[in-house]
């Protein structure tokens, strides 16, 4: 069977290739400079009609000096290339989500038909339930999700202090005594709550692992060292890796369908990893009802990562099309 087309690539191509319209921003401003590049590029192609920026507050740590230096200077780019402070909205990470219901909500009051959500910085507790409303308004015809990739992550931690295992907001799935057939996790390179998962969870249970490769060589040292740590105390065999295109969405999808049966087995999702690949569990859960648990850390480190990544003259901005013209490209069909 041949596999669906669905557009994505580097963002200018995305929208030389699109319907040709104009767009209402949706993002999140942070520390990393990559937080504000496909704003960036947007604000200079002269294709945006509205945006919309959340600041996302994390919980107090020894990290705040520098956050807020770090913030200091993101908001003077922003504002140095025409942005109004207007546009940026205060939240806190662990806010209820019904505040995160409400500034989408807010948002589709003044948005006309062609939203782009840059994904890049936005935690995921904030980005799959926005995700996943936006995915499920149709007065919404032209729906483009945009990821920048850095030059580098730190060597150090990425985050810390993470909450109990628990469903993101608007993921609970349905409730069911049926035991589910698998759990997929993505990796990172950092387990947090997923290794306890695995170690104590169901040995009936198996785990499929999202490996990212192709990537840097430096990445995929941590992610193989991730995946030596979350299979040591079970078998290959029940926690089996799958190599998944941490760029090619798609790709991680159609993995997802074939290992559902198509949404008809109940599977366990565990965002782990790029953010690529969990935004496919965000699309699937989305259409499916499917409970996607995580261990959302309370703090981020401002130097999570290093620059914006540039290959042969172009930043590394990617444009995955959900939505064009009222086309969905993510659909699940019942028979293959």
């Amino acid at each position: 069977m041949m596999r669906p087309y669905r557009p994505w690539g580097l963002l200018n191509w995305v929208l030389d290739k699109g319907p040709g319209t104009k767009w209402n921003f949706f993002g999140c401003i942070g520390t990393e400079e990559r937080s504000l590049a496909a704003w960036q590029y947007l604000t200079r192609a002269n294709l945006l009609v509205r945006t919309r920026f959340l600041r996302i507050a994390h919980r107090p740590s020894r990290f705040d000096p520098v956050i807020l230096d770090r913030m200091a200077k993101r908001e003077r780019e922003f504002l140095g290339n025409a942005g109004k402070m207007d546009d940026i909205r205060e939240h806190a990470l662990l806010e209820p989500y019904s505040s995160i219901v409400s500034e989408v909500e807010d948002f589709f009051q003044g948005s006309h038909e062609s939203i782009i959500l840059d994904i890049t910085s936005l935690p995921k507790r904030f980005f799959f339930p926005i995700l996943r409303l936006l995915l499920k308004n149709h007065s919404v015809k032209n729906f483009i999700v945009t990821y920048t990739f850095p030059v580098a992550y730190t060597a150090d931690k990425l985050a810390e202090n993470p909450l109990e295992w628990d469903h993101l907001p608007l993921f609970g799935g349905e409730y069911v005594r049926e035991k589910p057939k698998m759990m997929v996790a993505g990796v990172g390179f950092e387990a947090f709550g997923l290794q306890g998962q695995i170690d104590q969870g169901d040995s009936g249970v198996p785990v499929k692992l999202f490996l990212p490769f192709p990537s840097p060589p430096e990445s995929y040292k941590r992610g193989l060292e991730m995946v030596r740590k979350l299979q040591k105390h079970r078998s290959a065999e029940v926690c089996e890796v799958f190599r998944t295109d941490s760029k090619d969405v798609s790709d991680s999808f159609d993995r997802l369908v074939t290992l559902s049966d198509r949404g008809r087995h109940r599977i366990l999702l565990a965002p782990f990893g790029p953010k690529p690949i969990s935004m496919a569990m965000c699309i699937f859960a989305s259409l499916t009802n499917t409970a996607v648990y995580y261990t959302q850390p309370m703090v981020y480190n401002p130097d999570y990562s290093i620059g914006v990544s540039v290959n042969a003259g172009v930043t590394e901005i990617y444009g995955y099309c959900l939505r064009l013209e009222g086309h969905d490209y993510y659909q699940i069909s019942p028979n293959p």
